[in-house]
């Protein structure tokens, strides 16, 4: 009679929440950097990104309006989660370390470039 074998997969502290479930809260798995840096990376920052652009094109905010204020805040708190994701994603990878690398400076450069962008619509 063949044995079969129990694989017990066990989650990320990170990923559980206080009741002892994985958390389904996308953004709290974000933040925590628990969603992968591919998904992090390319799904919240690069296609968030471009959908945000479309809000501000569609919108067609104008500068000092409170729309563009409130869009603004709504983009700094979206990017505040989304850059600390990248970055504890990226600490949290086990390829290759290029790809880690190469995802903390597009944090970096992104966050001079995001608040460049505040500064100038706040102007």
């Amino acid at each position: 009679m063949p044995t079969q074998s129990l694989t017990v997969r066990r989650e990320p502290m990170s990923q559980i929440d206080e009741t002892g479930k994985r958390s389904r809260n996308i953004f709290l798995r974000l933040w925590r950097g628990d969603v992968g840096l591919a998904i992090s990376y390319w799904v919240f920052g690069v296609l968030g990104g471009f959908l945000w652009g479309i809000a501000f094109e569609m919108l067609d905010v104008q500068n000092g309006s409170v729309g563009t204020f409130l869009l603004l805040a709504g983009m700094c708190g979206y990017y505040a989660v989304v850059y600390v994701g990248i970055w504890r994603a990226a600490e949290k990878y086990t390829g290759k370390k290029i790809w880690a690398v190469l995802a903390k400076c597009a944090v970096v450069l992104g966050g001079l470039l995001f608040f460049r962008s505040f500064y100038l619509a706040a102007e």
